[in-house]
């Protein structure tokens, strides 16, 4: 404890990497229903890119004239809709992750996977254009969803970030402080003198994020331990 002020604790934290709360901007508590990710998905592939481009394109022109603040998913957003988003400040709130965790799932029940790898590899494209447009992304995971866990998925979609090119600082933002200002949360995903003393921890050099994620050691909640 502090010795003027009984409410100023010393944390020793020297052994670790600080990061501020993490926020999964979409998120599913439950859901029901049969998976069958192997039909979507071919219906994703006969759509085919161009055409799907341009249905996007004109549901997305409807979205941003009604004000619209984000967009979520965004399957097959193209040039010209990230251009107009970026334009705009409209967030991404991009979940590549679940493409990754079907093509798992439909591995595991001996179905093919190639549709959905294919869709991974062209969302990863797409997340390399909106990096270099600036389109502001708040990240999230679609967890909750078949196969996406919980958790686990925010580690996933941070991986799939970096293998855009986007460096760890940048998504540590995208994690963070885009999905509290997207999501108006009052505490803002930063760590700077006077805001609360909410935070994660992680073992060891940042050098390890994403992945020192999967083994958080503390959780602080305005400067309490809580987990």
């Amino acid at each position: 404890m502090g010795p003027e002020n009984s409410d100023v604790e010393t944390l020793d934290l020297n052994d670790a990497t600080i990061l501020p709360a993490l926020v999964d901007s979409h998120v599913h508590l439950s859901m029901s229903g049969t998976m069958d990710q192997a039909e979507r998905l071919r219906q994703l592939e006969t759509t085919g890119f161009d055409r799907a481009e341009g249905v996007v394109q004109k549901h997305l022109d409807q979205h941003l004239a009604a004000g619209c603040h984000s967009i979520e998913h965004g399957f097959f957003m193209g040039y010209d809709n990230l251009s107009l988003m970026a334009d705009k400040a409209v967030f991404w709130v991009r979940t590549a992750v679940t493409l990754q965790s079907y093509g798992r799932y439909l591995k595991q029940i001996g179905e093919k996977n190639d549709i959905a790898l294919k869709n991974l590899d062209h969302q990863v494209e797409q997340l390399q254009t909106a990096g270099q447009l600036e389109v502001p992304i708040a990240l999230g995971t679609d967890a909750g969803s078949p196969a996406v866990d919980h958790g686990i998925a925010v580690v996933d979609e941070m991986i799939i970030l970096m293998e855009a090119g986007f460096p760890i600082e940048e998504i540590i933002r995208c994690a963070t402080f885009n999905g509290a200002q997207l999501l108006g949360i009052k505490d803002p995903g930063l760590l700077v003198p006077g805001m609360p003393a909410t935070f994660i921890t992680v073992k060891g050099a940042p050098a390890g994020l994403p992945n020192s994620l999967r083994n958080i050691e503390g959780v602080y909640i305005k400067g309490k331990l809580v987990g």
